[in-house]
This record gives C-alpha cells, sequence and structure tokens, in this order.
C-alpha cells in the first residue's frame, strides 16, 4: 500500500521490485533536559579523545624522519576518522530515503518531469537528468512525512536560476519556492569536515542533492511552523555553536533555522541522535 501523500509509482514499474522498508519502531520523545544530560557525557568523551588525537598529530610533525612522520601522520588522521565516525549523525541510512531514492531510479525520466513540471512549474525542466530523480525523491519522502496537503502549502514551485555567493539552493518564503542555483556545475551536498569535524548536510543513505533539497524544505517548515519555533532556538542557547557543531553541524551552529533545516536534512537521510530526532519532531508537529 503505497504511503499518504506519496507521488504514485508509473504503471512501467512492477511493485514488487521495490520492497517498502520495514515500518520503524518509535522511540519515546525526549526532553531538551535529558538530551542535555546525555550530550554532556558524549561531549565529554569526544573532548577527551580529541585531545589525544591533537597530540598524536603534534608528534607527527615534530617528528625528524620523514617515513616515521608519514607513518604517525596517518595514525592521527585514521583517529579522527574513528572519532568524527563516532559521534557523527550519520550512522546508518534512513530507510525511506532509500526506498524513495531507489524508487525514483526505477521511474521513466519523461514521467518524473511531468509531474514535477505539473506541480512546481517548467523550471523543474532545467535540472540535469542526473539530479531530477533525487529532487523526485526528495519531494516523494517530504510528502509521506509531512502529508501533500501540507508540502503544497510551503513548497509551490521548483526552479533553476542564479543565486549570488556560494549556495547551491534556496528557499523564498515569500514567492514558496526552492531556487537551483543554475552558476553551480552540479548539486553537492556539504560533506566537508573542518578540523573540529563539522559536517554541512549530513545525508547518509540518501544523497548530496537530496540533502540539499531536504535542507530547503526545512526552511519551509520552519517558515511555516505556527508554534515550536522557540524550542528550536532553545536548543541552540543550552547546546551553543560548540554542542550544535559536534551533534549537528556546523552550518546548524550560525542561526536557529539553519539548525532548523540542517536538523530535517539529518533526519531525511541519516539516522538521527537525540538533538536531530528532538528538532525535527518538533518541526513535523
Amino acid at each position: 500500500m503505497r504511503a499518504e501523500g506519496a507521488l504514485p509509482p508509473a504503471s512501467k514499474v512492477e511493485p514488487s521490485k521495490v520492497e517498502p522498508a520495514k515500518a520503524e519502531t518509535a522511540q519515546p520523545a525526549k526532553d531538551l533536559k535529558t538530551i542535555e544530560k546525555e550530550y554532556k557525557v558524549v561531549a565529554g568523551k569526544h573532548k577527551e579523545e580529541y585531545e589525544k588525537y591533537k597530540e598524536m598529530n603534534k608528534a607527527a610533525w615534530d617528528e625528524k624522519d620523514s617515513k616515521t612522520r608519514v607513518a604517525k601522520m596517518d595514525a592521527a588522521n585514521k583517529e579522527k576518522d574513528r572519532i568524527l565516525n563516532q559521534y557523527s549523525t550519520e550512522d546508518k541510512p534512513n530507510s525511506r530515503s532509500t526506498y524513495h531514492k531507489e524508487l525514483a531510479n526505477k521511474l521513466p525520466e519523461e514521467q518524473i518531469r511531468s509531474e514535477l513540471s505539473q506541480r512546481f512549474g517548467d523550471g523543474v525542466n532545467k535540472i540535469g537528468s542526473d539530479k531530477v530523480r533525487e529532487v523526485y525523491a526528495s519531494v516523494s519522502h517530504n510528502e509521506e512525512v509531512i502529508g501533500k496537503s501540507r508540502f503544497s502549502e510551503i513548497v509551490q514551485k521548483i526552479e533553476v536560476a542564479p543565486l549570488k555567493g556560494r549556495r547551491v539552493a534556496a528557499y523564498s518564503e515569500k514567492t514558496k519556492r526552492i531556487v537551483i542555483n543554475s552558476n553551480k556545475a552540479e548539486l553537492k551536498g556539504w560533506d566537508a569536515k573542518d578540523e573540529d569535524g563539522t559536517r554541512f548536510h549530513p545525508y547518509a543513505g540518501g544523497s548530496p542533492t537530496k540533502a540539499v533539497i531536504d535542507h530547503e524544505i526545512g526552511h519551509a517548515i520552519y517558515g511555516a511552523m505556527t508554534s515550536g519555533s522557540g524550542k528550536i532556538s532553545r536548543v541552540a542557547t543550552v547546546f551553543g555553536r560548540d554542542g550544535v557543531s559536534r551533534v549537528v553541524s556546523g552550518y546548524a551552529s550560525t542561526k536557529s533555522k539553519e539548525l532548523a533545516a540542517e536538523c530535517w536534512a539529518a533526519a531525511m537521510n541519516g539516522n538521527p541522535n537525540t538533538v536531530v530526532q528532538y528538532v525535527a519532531g518538533l518541526m513535523k508537529g
């Protein structure tokens, strides 16, 4: 049975070939105080381990023998990756994200463009062939989560146009449209890590493109919220920039609205931690 609000599959696709994901067990909701208490334990361990990494890194740079230095640097980098992966929001793929991505890959491109253009305008047709399926997967997934009627209220156009700066996409609350930057050669999720392990647009189990679109849809949801935005701001206050960077992403630590959008992207694509679940839960309503 197709989830309510999802876009219909093509007649050419055999439903039996696309296995729906098993229903995930709902976890008891946690309040912010409980999450903060758990986080302090995790943050303490992370800081302690990261200090050990910095000592390893310093020892590597101080090593005079070149071969030994390379070996020590390699060991330090492996330790850094282990630490970052341990405290990442990208632990496991999101089964529903994977399901919608696989379904979109089985649909004829003409059908995808037809459905998207009918709903969101002809601007959709400027999206490249390698990306339009991922945009479709994002739309389908978000409609499943928040409902088709609510989605249609907050996103009414998707188009490609020039954008200033480094942005790969943007959402306009005034026009209720998602604009994909035509100045970018391709859509990319910012999966880069700085020295503190901060991330941008987490997307395990999804894709860079889907994560970017999910992020912009997150802005749309946040802008349309009638309650709960104050609690999201409280998360930023409680955890601070360092804490938000560690458990969500560096971009999430810049503003409350970016915290909301990044948490939505993480929840829609990865296996979210308790902070992400809390914020996304407020947004979902």
